[in-house]
């Protein structure tokens, strides 16, 4: 009893009664549930509805559908054997071999057409160069009578004596003659008995060259003599033609030579730097014009000079002569003998190469009395005098004349003076000595 006492009286514990269970009614299979309702929410079977305002409701729309079976990527295994099936019934395509003779056959109709439409313009231009004017009697002498025609001939004059002068020298059979050959392409003869006017010309048409003349040169006897001229125009009574040429039907001359007491058989320097053999006349042992079956070549630039050696002393040299070029250097060659025309093509090169300048060298001459001697002079206008007894490496002698280019070398009969001829205007004239 004391120990109840002490313990603290527990109230009596009442359990509310259980409220039973309500079930949710079963909602039909179109409706849409919708949870946390407010509490005055009644469904429809009450007596009212609240309105519910909704964010978004969205638009349900019904499709059908036919879902079809892709079939599976087909796998494609490659090997080194032919891809191509069996029973295609395509072209296979073309081989290689094929190929290169298609691309063959096209180019050759390309060089076909090109090597046509060249020869048909060079055809075109020899019928218009060939196409000459013809006048009346009557007609001719009315216009040479009229004052328009003297008044252009004057000035026709004027402009040729204007034209520079690129090469001249002495007749040698008429010590009174002066022949220059002029930048416009005229031919012109002085006398120096006369005025200073020329006394013969050359007209400024086709019958005469149409370039600048560079070289030239009198061979022949007192009575039978002929002045041989050279352009690059290739307008020569003496068409110089080379038949095996890869690069131009004609070629351009720059220089040319006759060795010594030789009228018809000559060499010439062309521009793309090779030297050629050419014969004025037909005979036995070759046709008239370029010797197609030798070339010289040795320079890579255009020949400047040409010039044989004179027959002095005991021994014939007559068959070399000395080249001079832009290439900066100086050649020695052997002409081959006229008596042995080649058969085949045959490549000829030079004895040896004089290398001591660095500039363009415009003109070389042999001494006309020392078998070893030569000159040569050079655009930065040095004046070099070689003696191969000596030294082929190193001139004897090089002397500085001016600042400008000099281009014309001319030794007197005696070989003791060289008179040079300078880019300003100025004739320079050293005296050798022995």
């Amino acid at each position: 009893a004391l120990l109840a006492d002490l313990l603290p009286k527990q109230e009596p514990k009442i359990e509310a009664p259980e409220k039973p269970v309500e079930k949710e009614p079963t909602l039909p299979p179109d409706s849409i549930k919708i949870d946390n309702l407010p509490p005055n929410f009644i469904t429809s079977s009450g007596p009212a509805t609240p309105t519910i305002t909704t964010r978004f409701v969205p638009d349900f729309t019904t499709f059908e559908a036919v879902i079809l079976d892709i079939p599976p990527k087909e796998i494609v295994h490659y090997n080194k054997e032919v891809q191509t099936a069996a029973t295609s019934f395509e072209e296979p395509p073309p081989s290689e071999e094929e190929i290169r003779e298609k691309v063959r056959l096209e180019f050759e109709e390309q060089l076909k057409a090109k090597e046509a439409a060249a020869a048909e313009l060079r055809a075109r231009q020899e019928a218009e160069k060939n196409k000459e004017l013809k006048l009346l009697d009557a007609e001719r002498k009315n216009i040479i009578a009229s004052p328009e025609f003297k008044e252009f001939v004057e000035h026709s004059a004027k402009m040729v004596e204007r034209s520079d002068v690129l090469t001249t020298m002495f007749s040698e059979f008429h010590p009174s003659y002066i022949i220059g050959g002029t930048y416009s392409g005229q031919i012109l003869v002085w006398d120096m008995r006369a005025k200073c006017l020329p006394v013969l010309k050359t007209p400024l048409s086709t019958a005469g060259h149409t370039h600048p003349v560079y070289s030239m040169q009198m061979v022949g006897t007192q009575n039978a003599h002929n002045l041989i001229t050279a352009s690059t125009d290739g307008m020569e009574t003496l068409e110089l033609v080379h038949s095996g040429h890869n690069k131009t039907d004609e070629v351009s001359v720059t220089s040319f030579g006759f060795p010594e007491n030789e009228t018809s058989t000559f060499w010439v320097g062309t521009e793309e730097g090779n030297l050629y053999q050419a014969n004025r006349f037909g005979h036995a042992g070759g046709k008239a014009g370029i010797n197609q079956y030798d070339t010289y070549k040795g320079h890579w630039g255009p020949v400047t000079g040409l010039h044989f050696h004179p027959l002095v002393g005991p021994v014939d040299f007559s068959d070399l002569f000395l080249t001079s070029s832009v290439d900066w250097t100086v050649k020695l060659w052997k002409a081959k003998s006229i008596a042995k025309p080649s058969a085949t093509t045959q490549t000829i090169s030079p004895l040896y190469s004089f290398e001591g300048t660095d500039d363009y060298i415009y003109d070389v001459k042999w001494s006309p009395t020392n078998p070893a001697l030569f000159g040569s002079v050079d655009g930065k206008g040095n004046f070099a005098v070689w003696n191969i007894n000596d030294d082929t490496e190193i001139p004897a002698v090089n002397t500085q004349v001016g600042n400008r280019a000099l281009n014309k070398l001319q030794w007197d009969k005696e070989g003791r003076r060289a008179a040079i001829g300078s880019s300003d205007g100025r004739v320079h004239v050293y005296d050798i000595g022995e």
